[in-house]
């Protein structure tokens, strides 16, 4: 069964919107591709926030992203991966470059699809 992360991430105080979705996606995703290798996750979705939600309610968060894993086998091989000695200090650089870190949350989630409407 696929395992899903969660990350609710927060841009860097000062950086811009436009500024944390471009770091994101042309330095930070590039990057953890070629640290990943053959772990890299089976997909690596992101949605980015315009911080604004119902009238009145601010979003706390600047992207969600959707990280898709074959499973818990895989998980725990890229985690290990990217926690290595040798790629830890690269990751954790990275990620200072462009969020806040302690704002920033990571939730493993699992999957339980229910199909509206059924009658089952």
């Amino acid at each position: 069964m696929p395992n899903k992360l969660l990350i609710l991430a927060v841009r860097k105080e000062g950086m811009t919107p436009a500024a944390f979705k471009d770091y994101y996606e042309t330095v930070h995703i590039p990057l953890m591709k070629q640290l990943s290798g053959d772990k890299f996750p089976v997909s690596h979705h992101r949605r980015y926030s315009s911080r604004t939600g119902a009238p009145g309610e601010n979003v706390p968060y600047d992207a969600v992203a959707e990280i898709v894993y074959r499973d818990q086998e895989h998980m725990q091989a890229h985690s290990a991966l990217l926690g290595s000695e040798e790629n830890q200090q690269k990751v954790m650089e990275d990620c200072m470059n462009f969020l806040d870190l302690s704002k920033t949350a990571n939730i493993v989630v699992e999957e339980d699809i229910e199909t509206l409407g059924s009658t089952g």
